[in-house]
């Protein structure tokens, strides 16, 4: 198939947009402005034009309500764990492992992994942080590399792989045409290689810096305090029967 006019203006404004992502930018009006576009040099009506932009957005609508409904789920429910303080006590274990500079950075990163497999990470940042950060940060581990964890884990590596809401997945799926689990399976190599250079690069590059400079060790006593949590049975009963509810529906999922 010879490629038209029509295929030559999709891949400027893939690249377009693709520059306007590296700049951090919005890229909305971009995207109307080359649907309209090529759906203007497609028909050559401006109705037909203005329709398509409608019609894109129905498409899109029905392929990720699935995914955007999952995803307001799960942020209610790491709202709600948050609200009635059951949040602070799934996280309690984690704490008792983070008893130095090491642990910490390998602790809060894995409970971000964790948590960012199940309820996504944006949804995930508060809840760790607000609960991890003070423990991690009294081990004397800086906070930048405390967000470095966070962060690596959590959009690195979690939201790479999403087993289990498989919202990224999907999207991809979606737009190559094939199914999901083909998907997962065939970005497992080049996950697991990622994951294990993205974190052992941060790992060594903090020791390195750590041996460096004292400097960068907080002072956590003026910075952060650790909060008394009422433990109230409500919140109990949550943060039990939370974990239990996951590994039921990770068990019927597989």
């Amino acid at each position: 198939m010879a490629l038209t006019s029509l295929h030559y203006l999709y891949m400027i404004m893939v690249v377009i947009i693709l520059v306007i992502m590296l700049m951090k930018k919005e890229i909305v009006i971009p995207c109307i402005v080359g649907i309209f576009a090529m759906g203007f040099l497609y028909s050559g009506s401006a109705v037909f034009a203005v329709q398509s932009i409608f019609n894109t957005i129905i498409y899109s609508g029905n392929e990720f309500w699935g995914i955007i409904l999952i995803i307001s789920l799960v942020v209610a429910m790491s709202k709600s764990l948050q609200a009635v303080g059951a949040d602070a006590l799934i996280m309690a274990p984690i704490k008792k492992i983070m008893v130095n500079q090491t642990m910490a950075f390998w602790g809060i990163g894995v409970a971000m992994m964790i948590i960012s497999w199940l309820v996504w990470p944006s949804p995930a940042v508060p809840l760790i942080g607000a609960v991890l950060l003070p423990a991690v940060v009294a081990t004397g581990l800086p906070v930048i590399y405390a967000a470095v964890a966070m962060n690596l884990f959590g959009h690195g590596i979690a939201l790479s792989s999403d087993f289990f809401i498989q919202g990224a997945p999907t999207i991809t799926a979606a737009g190559a045409g094939v199914d999901v689990p083909e998907i997962i399976g065939a970005s497992i190599p080049i996950w697991l290689t990622m994951s294990a250079v993205t974190i052992a690069t941060a790992f060594f590059l903090m020791k390195k810096d750590l041996k460096k400079s004292s400097q960068l060790t907080p002072a956590a006593d003026n910075n952060f305090k650790h909060e008394e949590i009422t433990q109230s049975k409500t919140a109990k009963y949550v943060a039990v029967l939370t974990p239990i509810a996951f590994l039921i529906d990770i068990v019927a999922m597989v």
